[in-house]
């Protein structure tokens, strides 16, 4: 028996026209929208919303005839207005017309077509916005694909659409799984289909009180899922469980009441209770035959051969058959059908093709990336170059600098180096000569003394010692030595100072002689003291120097 999904159309209205509200004075409602649609000043987009209000007013009335002059106008004037994201919904709406028809066809042509103009138009929505769109869509697709018995392809697109679907939308989740469980039971998996109908069952709990119309569909998929694993007494009591709530509803939901009527019916006759089969069966043919009940007459009719023919009355089982065929050749026309593969192929070829079109683009992309990258490495490769010789210019010309400035240093250097050893000789000169001088007057002085003994020369000798003793290092040249030695080393005496401040003026004195390198007697020469009082000196020096015996002092004093 072919499985109606029980009947998904409904939701599927319901999960893409959220603006569409039963209500009563319908009829005025459409009046009210027609005379809007006549105002000429009126922007084609607004008047093609206009329209598509006005078509799912007449929807909602059954008038599907004018439901699709309606949509047909909105999705003109949606074209005019350029606007793809509404025309998707108007064509949607379109499809489930055409579907509730069974013109399968038409329907998976107007299927088709929104999900291009989704996708062609998707920046202008949102992440989120595009995924539950789509999914819908491809949901409706697989819905088609189901009917007409084409599992493996429901099956592709109900799959991709519950993936599409957010994990917090647990209605249309629960749409979806119903939808997979129902193509896994025309795939004769029974069990993996009652997978799908518990998990969602459990959704639909969360959404909607028990007894629902959506609870009854998957009451009714999971009886059918325990029939085909010969389960019939658990396929029963789900069965009532559905026939409870159809009954409940009087006129409302007669073509779901036949459809539950035909499969209990089915039920009986395969286990053999024929009396309570025909009661079923009949009721399920009678509620067929009404306007609302027609859904469901090829289930009733295929319940009906297999019961005629179960209890031998040929003669209805062939006029059952006859009507059964008549039904199915209106719904799986092969023209239908081949129009059907041909749409798929046509929709196929075209992703694919866009699949292609993409690979190429990404392979120019990357032609093109990595064209502008080896331009780009080539004028970083090109900049490095020139910055690496510039570097390299400066530094060889800091290099040049650098080195003038060290011959210039060096020869300012040596420079500095012969005033000081030129003033260091001087000095020492100068003080040799003081030595010299003072010790050749000693002389003098000494030879001249032993002249006085003699009365004739003794008054004139007295007036040549008397001017000896004035010239022998006179305190005027000690202090202007003295100077030239503190100019000379100020840098010295102010360290000396700085790290001995306990040093008397004597010391330092004694120091500027011992820098020069002079002997305690030359020393006590310049001082005009005995060379012992020298020696003396320098002791206390070293004392207060704290050095060892073993470091010359002299030596010392130049280190510091």
């Amino acid at each position: 028996m072919r499985n109606r999904f029980c009947k998904l159309l409904v939701l599927n209205i319901v999960l893409f026209f959220s603006s569409l509200t039963l209500v009563c004075g319908q009829e005025k409602q459409i009046d009210s929208l027609q005379s809007v649609l006549k105002q000429k000043d009126l922007e084609d987009l607004d008047r093609g919303v206009v329209a598509q209000n006005i078509g799912d007013l007449y929807y909602s009335l059954s008038d599907f005839e004018n439901a699709r002059d309606y949509y047909n106008q909105a999705l003109e004037l949606y074209s005019k207005a350029n606007h793809g994201i509404k025309k998707v919904g108007v064509l949607v709406a379109l499809g489930i017309i055409h579907e509730a028809h069974n013109d399968f066809d038409k329907a998976l042509s107007y299927y088709y077509n929104s999900l291009s103009v989704l996708d062609s138009n998707e920046t202008d929505l949102t992440k989120e916005k595009y995924k539950l769109y789509r999914a819908v869509i491809l949901l409706d697709i697989s819905i088609v694909f189901g009917e007409v018995k084409y599992y493996d392809s429901a099956l592709k697109y109900g799959l991709e659409g519950y993936e599409a679907i957010e994990k917090s939308d647990s209605m249309r989740q629960a749409v979806s799984l119903l939808n997979i469980g129902a193509i896994y039971l025309g795939l004769r998996q029974p069990q993996r289909a009652l997978q799908y109908f518990e998990k969602s069952l459990k959704y639909f709990g969360e959404q909607e009180k028990e007894g629902s119309r959506t609870s009854a569909g998957v009451y009714t998929n999971m009886a059918n899922a325990y029939f085909e694993l010969n389960q019939r007494e658990t396929a029963l009591e789900y069965y009532t469980k559905a026939l409870q709530f159809y009954e409940s509803k009087s006129e409302q939901y007669k073509s779901d009441e036949a459809g539950v009527k035909a499969y209990i019916a089915r039920l009986y006759a395969e286990g053999g209770d024929m009396i309570n089969a025909k009661e079923m069966a009949y009721q399920a043919l009678s509620l067929s035959q009404t306007e609302k009940g027609n859904d469901f007459s090829e289930g009733v009719y295929e319940t009906l051969v297999e019961f005629y023919t179960a209890s031998g009355n040929s003669d209805k089982a062939f006029e059952s058959l006859s009507r059964l065929n008549a039904i199915r050749d209106s719904i799986y026309n092969p023209e239908v059908l081949s129009q059907i593969s041909v749409l798929q192929q046509e929709y196929d070829q075209k992703i694919l093709e866009e699949q292609n079109q993409m690979k190429i683009q990404l392979v120019q992309q990357k032609e093109l990336i990595g064209r502008y990258k080896w331009y780009a490495l080539t004028a970083l490769l090109l900049i490095l170059f020139l910055a690496l010789l510039l570097i390299y210019s400066r530094l060889r010309h800091r290099a040049k600098l650098n080195k003038i400035e060290l011959e210039n240093s060096k020869k300012e250097q040596s420079k500095l180096t012969e005033q000081v050893t030129f003033k260091n000789k001087e000095l020492t000169n100068f003080a040799t000569y003081i030595v010299w001088r003072n010790e050749f007057l000693d002389d003098l002085k000494n030879k001249i003394s032993k002249l006085k003994t003699r009365d004739d020369v003794k008054e004139n000798v007295s007036g040549l010692t008397s001017m000896i003793n004035q010239h022998i290092s006179t305190a005027n040249e000690r202090k202007d030595f003295e100077v030239r030695i503190e100019e000379e080393y100020a840098n010295f005496f102010y360290k000396l100072q700085s790290q001995y401040p306990s040093l008397t003026e004597k010391d330092r004195k004694l120091c500027s002689f011992l820098l020069l390198d002079l002997s305690s007697k030359e020393i006590a020469s310049i001082l005009n003291i005995a060379s012992s009082s020298v020696d003396k000196s320098r002791h206390r020096l070293r004392k207060k120097l704290e050095l060892d015996s073993d470091i010359e002092l002299s030596t010392f004093l130049k280190d510091l």
